[in-house]
């Protein structure tokens, strides 16, 4: 795993917004920027500090594992299939989710072939 330097401030950032949600006001989180500059690393060490640290203390409250999805854009799809990693988003969330298993968004997801 790539070191991760510098980018602190953006991480408390984005931590304050997984705390806002947290408390029942979501968002959405863009992190966006060119080829090799660190958004993978940025993602796992947020998911590392944030995500996983909030599922390790949920376990002793015997709350739920908050679910984690994201997804990748590539020039290589082109301009037409600009939904596409909302698409594979969304069938992340629901694919696995016995909630979700019989439901018309699942339904409609398998059928797009997220």
């Amino acid at each position: 795993m790539a070191a991760f330097v510098g980018r602190e401030q953006d991480l408390e950032t984005v931590g304050r917004y997984f705390q806002e949600a947290m408390a029942g006001k979501g968002s959405v989180v863009f992190i966006t920027g060119e080829a090799g500059i660190g958004k993978t690393t940025f993602i796992n060490e947020f998911k590392t500090r944030y995500v996983d640290a909030q599922n390790a203390a949920s376990k002793n409250k015997k709350m739920p594992d908050i679910r984690f999805a994201e997804a990748k854009c590539s020039e290589l799809i082109g301009k037409g299939e600009a939904y596409v990693p909302f698409i594979e988003l969304i069938g992340r969330l629901v694919s696995d989710d016995k909630a979700f298993g019989s439901s018309k968004l699942a339904d409609v997801v398998r059928e797009i072939g997220a």
